[in-house]
């Protein structure tokens, strides 16, 4: 096979795995925007009492057996409209209450008293690394370039930890063993880039990290015990004799 024939087919290759790439993102971007549909027409539906029942209801613990949906969902929500005091009384939580303080910030009032406790900013920070890591990868998929040739740890990722690991009490470990804890599903994926990180102590961090984060992603949810057949109550009344 010629050399020309050859290039024309890997670049062929490259423009189709973009194309799919493509259509695959303006896909998600439609469910997306349904969504923020849904979540809209119900709020209206409800008034501001609606957010009484929706931020708690998205405070979905990671040990509760659900995948972390609330936080997930949390920026297809458009906090800029809920109530002031209902944001405050989230910003105590330990899964919402860094985007009910970001809200609050954002509309230029207090968030109140009571401090966003770590594990809050964990999960706003484990979703925001996420985003720049997917952002960082799909750009360097759309180039065209082989999948293969993935970079381990993007540029925009790294500048990104280290950024917030200097305003994390503790640093990068510290940060690591938060992001674990708060959101281990979504670190899980993180933690292969974050291993690779130029800094042998925080390479070891993340890779110690991403065994807690995998064992707690991975643990069996407790289930109900079934009751047993003679813990069942039994039918009442005679037996019929002919």
């Amino acid at each position: 096979m010629p050399v020309w024939a050859s290039g024309h087919r890997r670049t062929a290759r490259r423009a189709t795995a973009a194309s799919h790439i493509a259509d695959s993102v303006a896909q998600l971007l439609a469910h997306e925007a349904a969504a923020r549909q849904v979540l809209r027409e119900w709020l209206t539906a409800r008034g501001p009492a609606g957010w009484g029942t929706l931020l708690p209801a998205l405070s979905t613990q990671v040990s509760d057996g659900a995948a972390v949906a609330g936080p997930g969902l949390m920026r297809l929500v458009e906090l800029g409209a809920a109530p002031a005091e209902v944001l405050r009384g989230a910003v105590p939580d330990g899964v919402i209450g860094a985007f009910a303080e970001r809200a609050l910030r954002l509309r230029g009032l207090p968030p109140g008293d009571e401090g966003v406790p770590a594990s809050a900013r964990a999960v706003l920070l484990a979703g925001e690394l996420e985003e720049v890591s997917r952002a960082a990868f799909l750009a360097h998929r759309m180039t065209g370039a082989d999948p293969s040739s993935d970079p381990w740890l993007p540029p925009e990722l790294k500048e990104a930890f280290d950024h917030a690991a200097g305003g994390w009490p503790g640093g990068a470990a510290a940060l690591l063993a938060a992001l674990a804890g708060a959101m281990p599903g979504t670190f899980a994926l993180l933690a292969g880039s974050l291993s690779q990180h130029p800094d042998p102590a925080v390479a070891h961090a993340a890779r110690r990290a991403r065994l807690t984060a995998q064992a707690a992603a991975s643990a069996p949810h407790p289930k109900k015990k079934a009751r047993s057949r003679s813990a069942r109550p039994r039918k009442s009344g005679r037996r019929r004799h002919r």
